[in-house]
């Protein structure tokens, strides 16, 4: 073969070989996340008292390196109780543990001592004063953050997430309505909040653990189409591998036929407290979402 022939061989045989290896790339993963609380009893500010050990301590500084080692996953959702603090130096020494596995924090859930349609104005404040500080914090991760619309008026409410969308805003951050109980307890609530305020920066986070079985999947199908973010939630999967608490696969479907094409994030709640093979639920959780990206 002249020299001139095999060098155009070569680089076709290169260039297709490169095809190959492109079309063969697992993708899927880069539409699957997971929460910290996934492995909440390996914290110890979330781990029950005389709860047994289920491995080594963890911390968030850690959490990039063993979710891109053990599971390959580059989406990390933060519990905002997984936090040493919100300092800047603190949050500086995270992002470089984020650079480090080039992973990226999709959003924080932000639990702690606030209720949004409380009718007393001081107490409401106090609490949505706490949020802005996670607001804060989650424009320094540039990532989305979850709070919760708590129990009361539905009114105050709006009026309440009316000023913090207003300064999620400000601070390049989406927030995200979980159907967390209390006002998004109920879809159609849920939902009109969302659409009083009407704001890019205020969509739904739909789980699909928390409502109740009789109306799980018309609720989800209800909050859907206004996702920021799927909470991918397992509450119990038996030793053959089958989730019982709720069939997790239609959950999935429903979320494909509303059009969704962002992210899931992976999470197990069982209620229970009792030790669980966290990182088998991790593996399992991914193969079952993988399917869906």
């Amino acid at each position: 073969m002249e020299r001139r022939q095999f060098l155009k061989t070569g680089a076709a045989l290169a260039a297709a070989g490169s095809m190959i290896m492109q079309c063969s790339k697992d993708t899927s993963m880069d539409r699957i996340g997971m929460t910290t609380v996934v492995f909440r009893m390996r914290f110890p500010q979330t781990r029950p008292e005389n709860y047994p050990a289920e491995g080594a301590d963890l911390t968030l500084l850690e959490i990039p390196e063993y979710f891109a080692d053990r599971f390959g996953m580059h989406n990390v959702e933060l519990w905002n109780l997984h936090f040493e603090s919100q300092s800047p130096g603190y949050l500086a020494d995270l992002q470089k543990a984020l650079a480090k596995t080039h992973s990226t924090v999709i959003n924080i859930q932000v639990d702690g001592p606030y209720n949004h349609a409380n009718p007393d104005d001081a107490v409401r404040t106090k609490g949505m004063d706490y949020i802005k500080e996670w607001l804060d914090t989650s424009s320094t991760l540039q990532c989305s953050m979850r709070s919760n619309t708590g129990q009361g008026e539905y009114d105050v409410c709006l009026a309440a997430f009316r000023e913090l969308t207003d300064y999620a805003e400000q601070k390049g951050v989406v927030l995200l309505i979980e159907n967390h109980g209390g006002i998004s307890g109920d879809p159609a609530t849920h939902v009109r909040l969302i659409n009083a305020i009407n704001s890019p920066n205020l969509k739904t986070l739909p789980d699909f653990g928390n409502y109740a079985p009789e109306i799980r999947y018309e609720g989800l199908k209800t909050i859907l189409p206004y996702a920021g973010l799927i909470s991918a939630k397992t509450m119990n999967i038996n030793a053959d591998g089958v989730h019982t608490t709720f069939d997790f696969d239609h959950c999935m479907q429903l979320v494909v036929d509303s059009g969704y094409t962002g992210i899931y994030s992976a999470e197990y709640w069982d209620g229970s407290g009792k030790p669980v093979d966290y990182e088998w639920v991790a593996d399992w959780m991914i193969e079952h979402i993988k399917p869906y990206c």
